[in-house]
């Protein structure tokens, strides 16, 4: 009884702090684009500070959009350079902070036949349908192989 009471409270109080982060950095972006980089990385780090004293981390989207080094919030054309690269098979985001030139690459996974991004977590495309892994009329292996060794 007295466990679940205290995770009921825990996850109260995580709730309240994830809101004010978001408020913060709500705030910081706003102050950003307004121009007052200085103001706007004085309250991100007082976001980073609220998670570190509280011990309640941020999520993942608070957490890109500042600079991990100088703490500039990171607004693409303003104060950051966004690109999408891909190479061998892995495709990323970088994203560049144009204040100190810290570099931040962010994998994700493409769809088939480079299509809609699918969310590393769920597995489901933007559009809302299931990936499978199997293309139409082909089997979990893919097409048949084409001369080669293996094909006699």
């Amino acid at each position: 009884m007295k466990r679940r009471r205290r995770r009921r409270c825990r996850d109260s109080y995580a709730r309240l702090v994830r809101g004010e982060e978001e408020r913060l950095a709500r705030w910081a972006l706003e102050l950003a684009r307004r121009g007052l980089a200085e103001e706007a990385r004085r309250v991100a780090s007082q976001l980073f500070q609220l998670a570190a004293s509280t011990r309640v981390r941020p999520p993942r989207t608070v957490k890109r959009m500042f600079c991990k080094s100088c703490r500039t919030p990171l607004v693409p054309g303003l104060t950051a350079r966004v690109r999408l690269r891909s190479e061998g098979g892995l495709s990323y985001t970088v994203v560049t902070c144009l204040h100190c030139g810290w570099i931040h690459r962010y994998p994700y996974r493409k769809g088939p036949r480079g299509g809609e991004a699918i969310s590393p977590r769920t597995g489901v495309y933007s559009v809302g349908e299931e990936y499978s892994g199997e293309r139409e009329g082909e089997g979990p292996q893919g097409p048949p192989r084409q001369g080669g060794r293996d094909n006699r």
